[in-house]
């Protein structure tokens, strides 16, 4: 089997290639440790691989008999019979393109430095991408060619390398553009946000076979990185991840490098800022207000007060009346305005975040149960929403929602609480702090 590299003197400055793929290709490519090279003719572009003179032939066919071409002809052919000749080119044209499309099997990856949004796009928000260096991916291939069997070795050349995209109105005009090697290496210039790298098996007879698997070396022995769909929740990614695993130990599914910034891009979008309420402080009405989100403001002043952090991390903050000041834990003087505290009900932390005085993040338990959480030891979960519950010795996912503690369910391992956790605020639109981004 044959290897060239087409177009080298057409350099390349970007690191990786990208093969944007859905969830079933990606299976295919780990489980057959194979490329699937498709068949020309099935892609969208029906002028795939089409040559310089075709090019311009089929423009001036489809333009219609010229005066000059019956000067040529010297002699006068009826109108009817030259539209007739045109139409019969065409099609030769069309069936030459597809003989030729039908013995070229290509697969079509995207340089770039960084992942193309509009690629990811394309799968919704459940696709993948596969990621390879440039330099790496061209030695893959070609150390490939040597290990072919079945249908795959039956191609005659294998050809790597980066589509050349032109202008087709001016290829009469810029003859030296008319003689690229291999036609399927250059596509129309409306084309050239693809910035494609392809590639391409040749075989010298037509193939009924949609596609090909072009094997490759053990996974296990390449270097390249399995990505997420930017825009994946975080429940679907462990999901794929789990899944993915089945056929690979080495290559795990990693985040997106752009889930971090379309993620503050939608925070803008969809305005995810929560609405502030505030309630007046009980027995200071007319000169403090609490708010939702856990900050205290002089009503007089408009000014919201800065408070100290107590030893163990509470918020606190110096009310006076009567000239007569006295500190309070602004957790309790928020669940005092909204709900009001029951008896000797101790306020507390859902998350374990002391700082976090969101009316959301907070919850009345008994005094008896809040002595026998401070006794306990290693029961604390890293995780927002998630404790160790000891009667069934599992780890408990639960979320305080519109004045309502609300059990998500009981789980085997924190981060799996964690995720269930997530999800929660997720379908209900919460405004809290999740787990994973």
């Amino acid at each position: 089997m044959k290897w060239e590299l087409i177009n080298p003197s057409e350099s390349i400055r970007e690191r990786y290639v990208y093969r944007y793929l859905s969830l079933e290709k990606l299976i295919h490519f780990l489980s057959e440790e194979s490329l699937y090279l498709t068949r020309l003719d099935k892609f969208d572009d029906h002028l795939e691989g089409i040559s310089p003179f075709d090019v311009n032939e089929l423009r001036i066919r489809q333009e219609g008999p010229t005066l000059s071409m019956l000067a040529k002809r010297q002699m006068i052919y009826s109108w009817e019979a030259l539209i007739n000749e045109n139409t019969r080119a065409i099609s030769r044209i069309k069936r030459k393109v597809l003989r030729h499309q039908k013995t070229r099997f290509v697969s079509c990856w995207i340089l770039g430095d960084v992942e193309s949004i509009g690629m990811w796009d394309l799968y919704g928000n459940n696709g993948f991408a596969l990621r390879f260096e440039v330099a790496n991916f061209i030695r893959t291939i070609k150390a490939s060619t040597e290990i072919q069997k079945g249908k795959s070795k039956k191609l005659n050349q294998v050809a790597v390398g980066k589509v050349v995209y032109k202008n087709f109105d001016e290829v009469l005009d810029k003859e030296e553009e008319q003689f690229l090697k291999y036609s399927v290496f250059r596509k129309h210039l409306a084309f050239r946000h693809e910035n494609e790298f392809r590639v391409v098996g040749f075989q010298d007879n037509m193939r009924k076979d949609d596609g090909i698997s072009f094997l490759l070396p053990k996974l296990d022995e390449l270097s390249f990185d399995i990505l997420a769909h930017p825009k994946m929740t975080t429940l679907q990614f462990k999901t794929y991840k789990d899944i993915l695993s089945l056929y690979s130990k080495k290559h795990l599914l990693q985040e997106s490098n752009l889930k971090i910034w379309l993620e503050l891009r939608n925070q803008e979008v969809q305005n995810e800022i929560p609405e502030e309420i505030w309630k007046a402080v009980p027995e200071y009405e007319g000169l403090y207000e609490v708010s939702n989100l856990g900050a205290v403001r002089n009503v007089k002043r408009k000014q919201i007060l800065n408070g100290t952090d107590h030893p163990y991390g509470y918020r606190k903050v110096n009310l006076v009346k009567d000239k007569k000041g006295r500190g309070f834990h602004v957790h309790r003087l928020v669940m005092d305005a909204f709900v009001g505290i029951k008896g000797d009900n101790v306020v507390s932390h859902i998350n374990g975040d002391a700082t976090d005085n969101r009316l959301e993040n907070l919850e009345q338990i008994s005094l008896r149960i809040a002595i026998s959480k401070g006794k306990r030891k290693n029961t604390s979960s890293k995780y927002t929403g998630v404790n160790w519950f000891k009667p069934h010795k599992l780890w408990r996912a639960q979320c305080s929602h519109e004045g309502k503690q609300n059990l998500i369910g009981y789980f085997k391992t924190e981060e799996e609480a964690a995720v269930a956790y997530d999800k929660f605020v997720d379908e209900h639109k919460i405004q809290a702090r999740k787990n994973f981004l």
